[in-house]
Parts: structure tokens; sequence; C-alpha cells
């Protein structure tokens, strides 16, 4: 499994806004299906992605392991 995250350009037109968490599933060295997660809201806090793209993090970047998810 892969996760990306998607950003978007933003509506102001500085930098870029969160979008969607996509999730591939890979078989056999392949990508066997995709899904899409579109409750940014709620998901990106959960992976630690920023909540706009094109300003300076408040903080060092510190690495960070995907938290396991409910149903997944």
């Amino acid at each position: 499994m892969c996760i990306r995250d998607r950003y978007r350009p933003s509506q102001t037109g500085a930098g870029h806004d969160p979008w969607a968490l996509i999730v591939l599933e890979i078989s056999a060295g392949r990508i066997a299906g995709v899904t899409n997660f579109l409750d940014i809201a709620r998901l990106f806090p959960l992976f630690h992605l920023p909540p706009h793209l094109g300003q300076l993090p408040a903080q060092p970047e510190q690495p960070h392991q995907p938290p396991q998810l409910a149903g997944m």
C-alpha cells in the first residue's frame, strides 16, 4: 500500500491547499486499486501534513509514521 497526499492551487493564488489522500493498492508490483479520501480536515492532521503549501512550517519537519486507521 502507498499513501500519497495531493494539493491543488489555492484559490487565493498563493501556494497550494489540501485536496485528497490517495491510497494505492499494489499487487505484484502493479497498481491494483486506487482509493481517494476527501475528508482532508480530519485526515491531513492525522498524517502531520501541512494545511497549506507555500509557507514555511512553524516547526522543523519531524519524521512521522502514518497512524493506524480503523477499517483499513
